[in-house]
């Protein structure tokens, strides 16, 4: 089955392969993975059809034995590098749990800690971290153009760290400044409820107690956001990029929130049919 499936998860992990016939393993680093297949770069070239070996380095867990074969090849040349998109061979479905709960870890990881947001700041990269924390998605809004009190009802298509993308009923004049009101869906937050299993002494012996904690329902946020050039019309509706202005950091957090929330439902969906095949 085609990786198109499955939900890619961005890495980069360096890799030794081991390529089959050939005398020395090849330095690479993994740059995305799914249940369905992973991609990898590296400086050396490989032919299509050529088959490999890595193993994936795991937190707290030995490394996962994976194989596969090149079944796309691209060249970089702007880094001089090659990058293969591989299919695995001989997966059992071990392994793939595997990967599915290394995809899910991961994500969690990334999109919760506030260290990796704060350095890549600092590195210059917040543009390429806004772009990659996007979770298309439509949910209503209202808009007032700044300093005007009546709010207009519209929609949001899409939500970022950074900004969203919005359909307006009227055309608005480039790098004007929109006050939104909003409040982020909450059905997302199910994928985020936790639950303990406690042993209780009754009447009958040890009873089996499970506890859930729900997340926390998101409230409605009041930004101050600035059209961005480039909108489009279709069928009589104006389709904007807006960025926010001065965001209290709170409200960053709740859209990160939702984000992982969001992609890992996303996960999680595209999961499900895969578990009834194994059956």
């Amino acid at each position: 089955m085609s990786d198109r499936n499955f939900f890619r998860l961005a890495v980069t992990i360096p890799l030794e392969i081991d390529v089959v016939d050939a005398p020395l393993p090849v330095q690479g680093t993994l740059v995305d993975i799914s249940e369905g297949g992973c991609k990898i770069a590296a400086k050396q070239m490989l032919l299509k059809g050529v088959e490999l070996a890595f193993e994936l380095q795991r937190k707290n867990k030995e490394p996962l034995k994976l194989r596969g074969r090149i079944c796309h090849v691209d060249f970089k040349a702007m880094t001089k590098t090659f990058d293969y998109g591989i299919q695995y061979l001989g997966l059992r479905p071990a392994d793939a749990d595997a990967i599915y709960q290394f995809v899910v870890e991961e994500q969690r990881r990334k999109l919760q800690t506030r260290e990796g947001h704060l350095e890549a700041a600092k590195n210059g990269k917040a543009k390429d971290r806004q772009a990659v924390l996007r979770v298309e998605r439509k949910f209503p809004i209202q808009y007032a153009i700044f300093g005007q009190r009546a709010f207009t009802p519209a929609v949001a298509t899409d939500v970022s760290r950074g900004g969203l993308r919005i359909v307006l009923d009227r055309q608005i004049p480039d790098d004007r400044t929109l006050e939104l009101r909003f409040a982020l869906p909450n059905d997302v937050l199910e994928v985020l409820t936790t639950r303990t299993h406690s042993r209780d002494a009754s009447l009958f012996g040890r009873e089996i107690t499970v506890k859930e904690q729900k997340a926390r329902p998101f409230e409605e946020l009041r930004m101050q956001v600035k059209i961005l050039p480039g909108w489009h019309e279709i069928k009589g509706l104006f389709h904007y990029s807006v960025s926010f202005v001065r965001p209290k950091p709170q409200m960053i957090e709740e859209i990160e929130r939702f984000i992982h929330a969001a992609q890992l439902t996303e996960i999680k969906a595209k999961r499900a049919p895969q578990k009834t095949a194994w059956r």
